[in-house]
């Protein structure tokens, strides 16, 4: 264990799998495969394609996953060194504000400025409304739902029961 008490080696693994997250985008940009924000034009023949939705497909097979993994292996120990409430403020300043961030102010402006696809949009005022209320697909409601009602909560939430008997 290093002096400061990380360990190397995650460190150097975490880095690796950040470096492969971003080579993830990449191809994406390149390949088409995939949605993103910028796709390099022009769309690469299928025999290209197949070497990147063979590289894509086994990257996304476990980077995340790992990443999420390291991350839960040293969870615990800062939840016993902080406690409950420190723990879920430093992560909701670290995770939740950069998130909401995006969510509310750089994905918009992303959509309005670069409109990777062409798509028509009304005025900023209008569009922000729209964006912020927008519903989530049918699919995502039954999942949800699903979820909750297996966990006996779906008294709690009438308006998605409500929605359930109407996506079913």
């Amino acid at each position: 264990m290093a002096a400061t008490g990380r360990l190397p080696w995650i460190d150097h693994v975490r880095t690796f799998m950040i470096v492969l997250v971003v080579n993830m985008h990449a191809c994406v940009t390149a390949s088409h495969v995939g949605d993103w924000y910028v796709l390099v034009d022009p769309d690469p023949p299928m025999a290209q394609k197949l070497w990147f939705i063979f590289w894509q497909g086994h990257l996304q097979a476990f980077f995340m996953g790992l990443l999420f993994f390291l991350a839960g292996c040293f969870a615990q120990a800062s939840l016993a060194r902080r406690g409950t409430g420190p723990f879920l403020l430093e992560r909701g300043r670290r995770l939740g504000l950069p998130a909401l961030l995006y969510m509310l102010v750089l994905h918009p402006f992303i959509l309005l400025g670069l409109n990777p696809w062409h798509a028509k949009f009304p005025p900023f005022a209008e569009f922000y409304r729209d964006y912020l209320r927008r519903e989530r697909p049918p699919l995502v409601r039954r999942r949800v739902a699903a979820v909750l009602s297996r966990a006996g909560r779906m008294e709690q939430c009438p308006r998605l029961r409500k929605r359930e008997r109407q996506c079913s």
